[in-house]
């Protein structure tokens, strides 16, 4: 984690209020105090804070423990945002009004889409204090989804077509990874081996499977159903090449399922859950997502066991969703708060105190 980037800010920095958080449904006040210290000291989940009174998503964390995501301005909307040692970051725009962060890497290089001052959005690049157009496909769309600690940044563009691409960018050219067939593809999480996951329209645009791309070559990897006229969407990929994402099931919407050796399995059993997505897995193979029934609910999938990670008391009925988790079982994503008017509020779970007991 490097230190000198507050220096290198030009947006705001904001000092975040530690709050004390909650296990399962209960939780403590928005303006708690400081969480307790010492090695014993375990919070499930934690309010991140926001750059005003509206709502905040987390969606990434490194092996640091820096976030990525956004809050919303209550004049321009969204703004991409980083916390990072205790501070709240906005990274500004492309000259626009809105932005999002979507990853952040080791290095602290930060990706993510804004608008530009000619009212078009661009995928970019956040490193020290600067944001740079990664530029596109052709097309007036892209955004960056994953970057990885080489640098190697996957998203979507449209091309001179109109058409979705998925692309890498690295040492400043962005290339279209094609398609299994059909005629868009979004590329969603890159690891440090190269290894790409997404989402590629079949031939005939009428079904989209997730596809694993690496050496240049792009692999479809099936459904869960594969007999059938199933869709599947890949969305996190680890080290050692296992994927997470969501596929059809008969009888049901979508579920959560794990790939790996050329083989998906559903990670919850029918029909115990009627929808489920899986939005990331970590290397040591612990994987976040989220569950819909009545609200929708995070969950840590580890070791074959299923865990509701919890939320803050909501006066609306979104609940709470997981978008990543790092090696240390840090997980982020959002909470609905009745503290904050229901909004949803990036949070962060420290899974770890399921394991001391405390969750």
């Amino acid at each position: 984690m490097r230190a000198d980037v507050y220096g290198l800010v030009l947006g705001t920095l904001i000092p975040l209020m530690p709050v004390v958080a909650c296990s399962g449904d209960s939780a403590g006040s928005l303006n708690g105090p400081s969480p307790p210290q010492g090695p014993e000291a375990c919070v499930p989940l934690t309010f991140l804070g926001s750059l005003s009174d509206s709502h905040s998503v987390a969606w990434a964390i490194n092996e640091s423990g820096w976030i990525a995501g956004y809050s919303s301005l209550p004049d321009t909307g969204p703004r991409a945002t980083v916390w990072a040692n205790g501070v709240l970051i906005d990274l500004g725009t492309l000259g626009g009004p809105e932005s999002q962060a979507t990853d952040v890497n080791g290095a602290g290089e930060v990706v993510g889409r804004s608008e530009t001052s000619d009212g078009r959005t661009h995928a970019f690049r956040w490193r020290d204090g600067v944001m740079s157009d990664l530029g596109n496909l052709g097309g007036g769309f892209s955004s960056a989804y994953g970057i990885n600690d080489a640098g190697q940044i996957v998203g979507v563009s449209t091309t001179t077509s109109g058409r979705s691409r998925a692309f890498l960018w690295q040492n400043g050219v962005m290339t279209d990874l094609g398609t299994l067939g059909g005629s868009s593809s979004e590329a969603r999480a890159i690891n440090e081996r190269g290894q790409i996951v997404g989402t590629s329209d079949l031939p005939g645009d009428s079904l989209v499977h997730g596809f694993l791309w690496q050496n240049g070559a792009m692999t479809d990897l099936g459904t869960l159903f594969p007999n059938g006229q199933y869709e599947s969407r890949a969305f996190g990929i680890n080290e050692a090449g296992q994927v997470v994402g969501r596929s059809q099931h008969p009888g049901t919407e979508e579920r959560a399922f794990l790939w790996e050796n050329g083989i998906m399995r559903s990670l919850f059993p029918v029909p115990e859950v009627a929808w489920s997505s899986a939005s990331a897995i970590n290397d040591a193979g612990d994987i976040v997502g989220f569950v819909t029934d009545l609200s929708s609910r995070a969950f840590l999938w580890s070791n074959g066991a299923l865990s509701d990670l919890g939320r803050f008391p909501a006066v609306r009925t979104i609940g709470s969703l997981a978008y990543d988790i790092n090696s240390a079982g840090l997980a982020v994503g959002f909470s609905n708060h009745d503290a904050a008017g229901g909004l949803a509020q990036a949070v962060m779970w420290d899974t770890r105190c399921r394991s001391n007991g405390d969750g």
